[in-house]
């Protein structure tokens, strides 16, 4: 006999399962915001992040910099795509260590050093 306020495992289950689905969901459709950039200057949220450099010559050297789509600008600051960031091109190939997203201004982003 179940007790007030209790659920069953099978409830459970449904309810975990419901949970998953539903990030999967949100998931997606930050990829598909992802995915569709940053060109308009549409109000996306900003993010900061740090690379390091994979480099053997350049061992330990970093970046930091602020984005609203961080995905295509670690393939800008690799080279893989057109709009090159021009600071980062001499020690490519370049990794994301940290990318803290959403602030609502590049400057709350840079902030985040201080």
């Amino acid at each position: 006999m179940k007790r007030k306020g209790e659920r069953s495992k099978a409830d459970a289950k449904s309810s975990v399962a419901q949970q998953q689905e539903d990030v999967q969901i949100e998931i997606q459709q930050i990829n598909n915001k992802d995915n569709e950039g940053d060109e308009g200057g549409g109000g996306g949220f900003f993010a900061f992040y740090l690379l390091t450099s994979l480099s053997p010559r350049f061992k330990g050297h970093t970046y930091i910099g602020f984005t609203v789509n961080p995905r295509r600008r670690i393939r800008q600051h690799n080279g893989e795509i057109g709009s090159e960031a021009w600071r980062t091109k001499s020690k490519r190939p370049w990794e994301t260590v940290l990318c803290i997203y959403g602030f609502p201004t590049n400057v709350s982003a840079l902030q985040v050093l201080i």
